[in-house]
């Protein structure tokens, strides 16, 4: 690894590389966008606009120019609400009666018009955290595979065992880098929110990076190629991703996804992260200690199958 430079700068330059693409691209509202509206209810077109007086109680002049505006509005009770008001206003109406019978208070968590980029960040996160020791193992083991180096090391002596912990240790190192390169690029440069406690979402994102780096080391054992293991490696990606919360929340997914989708690896922890960091709550809670249990669940569960998988293939040590 120290003699491969080119390889330790893309490992540490893919996280911020991949973290800033994210948060300039992803989620962010449209600008710029040019809107043409036709009304059939002037039957001169323009020409009639002059006709009406721009201020006043008029209510018999065409009021849908503000409808179709309040469709392309992100609020549309909110906004259709205050044209409402304005009306009764020039009218010298009560303006209480033109609102809605509930009063909307600013929210618990997070602000009043939430953005897209803040709710996907913290799966975002995760889904890094997983696929970069994941895909970072699978190409150091399958090279060494295909290399004859780690016939010649078992030959030497080495156990199954032993050549695991040699890789974690060296691997984990890597892993504390591209998980403080993620938080400072996700939670300082770009500012998605992070008002939990630093600690335990720093611990989770960790675990998750070493169910990741797990599920490498079985994928690896599983090939015999690199071909294999990338179909492997990327086929599972996309299903993971988008079932764990990252583009749709799983109570807006389709009910027997939603019943298995929660046992996948990066479900219960994406909601863990995404309480930590956004609605500060402790590991006290449910929601964040079960991401908590889930990942190492998945992590001696990976172990397991390496193990399995090992005996089968006939590898040497325990």
């Amino acid at each position: 690894m120290l003699r491969n430079k080119p390889m330790m700068m893309f490992l540490f330059g893919l996280p911020l590389l991949q973290c800033t693409l994210y948060n300039l691209a992803i989620g962010r509202d449209p600008e710029g966008l040019k809107v043409a509206i036709v009304n059939g209810e002037l039957k001169h077109g323009l020409k009639d606009c002059s006709q009406y007086p721009l201020t006043g109680c008029n209510l018999d002049l065409p009021l849908s120019y503000q409808y179709i505006g309040n469709q392309l509005r992100k609020d549309l009770i909110t906004s259709f609400v205050d044209f409402l008001q304005g009306i009764y206003r020039d009218c010298n109406w009560p303006t209480q009666i033109a609102d809605i019978p509930i009063k909307i208070e600013d929210p618990v968590y997070g602000p009043r018009n939430p953005s897209f980029i803040h709710f996907a960040s913290p799966a975002v996160v995760i889904v890094f955290e997983f696929y970069l020791p994941m895909m970072f193992t699978v190409g150091v083991i399958i090279q060494e595979k295909v290399a004859g180096i780690l016939e010649r090391s078992m030959a030497a002596g080495l156990t199954a065992l032993e050549i695991v912990a040699a890789h974690s240790i060296v691997q984990a190192v890597v892993l504390c880098v591209q998980t403080a390169v993620m938080i400072i690029v996700m939670y300082h440069v770009f500012d998605s929110p992070f008002i939990g406690d630093f600690y335990w979402t720093t611990g989770l994102l960790l675990l998750q990076g070493v169910c990741g780096m797990c599920y490498g080391f079985l994928v690896s054992v599983s090939s015999d190629s690199m071909t294999t293991a990338s179909m492997l490696g990327l086929g599972s990606f996309f299903p993971l991703s988008l079932t764990s919360g990252m583009v749709w929340p799983q109570e807006g997914m389709h009910t027997i996804l939603k019943s298995v989708g929660w046992l996948l690896p990066l479900s219960l922890s994406t909601e863990a992260i995404r309480a930590l960091t956004a609605r500060g709550w402790s590991i006290n809670h449910p929601t964040v200690y079960y991401g908590y249990i889930s990942t190492i669940i998945w992590i001696f569960l990976f172990i397991l199958l390496i193990r399995l998988v090992i005996k089968f293939r006939g590898l040497r040590g325990k």
